[in-house]
């Protein structure tokens, strides 16, 4: 995203009152990065570790699917 990092697409997100769509981030960063932990404590969905699996993905959003529709 060239004019913002993911923690501000984030938050862009977030500011509509429209979207109460879950977020899962992919990133390469390192689990102690700053970033990371900035978007973990935004709640986001899930995080998917760069590179990842589509099996992985689909189960990721599955997870979130079932945890977001009882």
């Amino acid at each position: 995203m060239p004019d913002m990092n993911g923690v501000e697409f984030i938050d862009a997100v977030r500011r509509r009152p429209l979207f109460e769509t879950p977020i899962i981030v992919t990133t390469a960063e390192p689990e102690s990065s700053e970033l990371l932990q900035q978007a973990r404590a935004r709640k986001v969905a899930g995080i998917l570790k760069k590179p990842w699996k589509p099996q992985e993905l689909a189960a990721l959003v599955q997870t979130v699917i079932d945890t977001s529709h009882p």
